[in-house]
């Protein structure tokens, strides 16, 4: 299990300060593998900003989106925050326990997962660092036996039935990495709205009180999942 501890996260510095801690990386091997001053340093602290190019460099060395980063969130309200990737963890997580009878405070409890996804991932997910992208919850789907559409807004269809969703989705492994990302979160937006005006329909003021997941005004998070 990840370690538990609570970390800040209100500033761009205290979110790569807790990143670090969830990946267990010393602030001054990050500071040498980026090739990072003291001076520079120091001056996120007191609020700056890092340019862009160096930004997607921290971002990728962290493996969290740079949005993140920027604004402690990754989405803006609407679309997405129907069904974020916290959602799709949350459903990862029940899978594993129901069909698996794997508890997070067991030992090797994602071994039904291995070589897929690690808990720093998933937690990385469920915090609203990353978003995780098609490939790797087609795989994590796979491996449990779910299929796609349920692992991404719960959808609840035989594998059968998601084969032309899934078939659609592979179609657009042709890009590079950055373009690919892009399509993906697309992708998993395009799904969530549709769940979002299928139960909208059904019940229209059922979005009314539920709470917005990306609204949270705690300014912590604490390492490691329930």
């Amino acid at each position: 299990m990840t370690k538990e501890k609570t970390y800040p996260i209100n500033t761009f510095s205290e979110r790569i300060d807790a990143v670090l801690f969830m990946m267990n990386i010393k602030k001054v091997r990050f500071y040498a593998d980026l090739e990072l001053s003291k001076q520079t340093v120091t001056q996120w602290k007191k609020g700056s900003m890092p340019a862009a190019d160096k930004l997607l460099k921290i971002s990728d060395y962290l493996d969290v989106h740079p949005k993140w980063l920027l604004y402690g969130k990754i989405n803006d309200k609407q679309i997405y925050d129907i069904d974020s990737a916290k959602s799709q963890v949350t459903r990862i997580y029940n899978t594993l326990k129901k069909d698996f009878n794997c508890f997070p405070d067991q030992p090797n409890f994602l071994m039904p997962l291995q070589n897929c996804v690690t808990e720093v991932q998933l937690s990385k997910w469920a915090l609203g660092m990353q978003i995780p992208t098609i490939n790797q919850l087609k795989e994590i789907a796979e491996k449990l036996g779910k299929s796609i559409l349920y692992i991404i807004n719960g959808t609840d269809v035989a594998k059968e039935q998601s084969r032309f969703e899934t078939t659609s989705i592979q179609t657009y492994y042709c890009l590079d990495e950055k373009n690919q990302k892009a399509v993906d979160e697309t992708i998993i937006a395009f799904y969530a709205k549709q769940l979002y005006d299928r139960e909208h329909k059904q019940d229209p003021d059922k979005y009314l009180t539920e709470s917005d997941p990306y609204d949270d005004k705690s300014s912590t998070f604490e390492a490691g999942l329930d």
